[in-house]
């Protein structure tokens, strides 16, 4: 869902500012990705550090109960507060705006304006041509 969003994201800004910038929203969209990874794995230590975790040793209940939270609880936590508290708020990518952005688009780059953008059209070497030259 990530990747459609940032999809549309791209989009968006195609739209309202008439600028395409792929690059810097991939690149921001990974940056992102790494420092959620990150932060879990700091998030997990500190957890297990609190529910009395040690290496190389039988866990008791309570260890074992939080690690289960840890599995289960925390993702759900988590993935709550991003649908409810990030999503539902303030992603407004969706029903009519959507439309109304993936009309334009269509209108922009549909298929008439394809056909102008050939290499043929630019006055380079047909396609054909490139590919029986390699």
């Amino acid at each position: 869902m990530l990747v459609i969003m940032v999809a549309d994201t791209v989009d968006y800004g195609d739209y309202a500012l008439g600028v395409r910038i792929e690059s810097i929203a991939y690149s921001v969209q990974t940056m992102v990705v790494k420092a959620g990874a990150a932060f879990a794995g700091l998030f997990i230590g500190m957890v297990l550090s609190l529910i009395g975790y040690v290496p190389n040793v039988q866990q008791s209940a309570s260890t074992l109960l939080g690690m289960q939270a840890i599995m289960v609880g925390a993702p759900l936590l988590f993935f709550a507060i991003t649908q409810v508290g990030v999503y539902l708020r303030y992603y407004a990518l969706d029903g009519h705006l959507l439309d109304q952005v993936q009309q334009w688009l269509q209108n922009k780059y549909g298929a008439q304006h394809v056909a102008e953008v050939t290499p043929e059209a630019e006055g380079s070497l047909p396609a054909q041509q490139i590919r029986s030259s390699i």
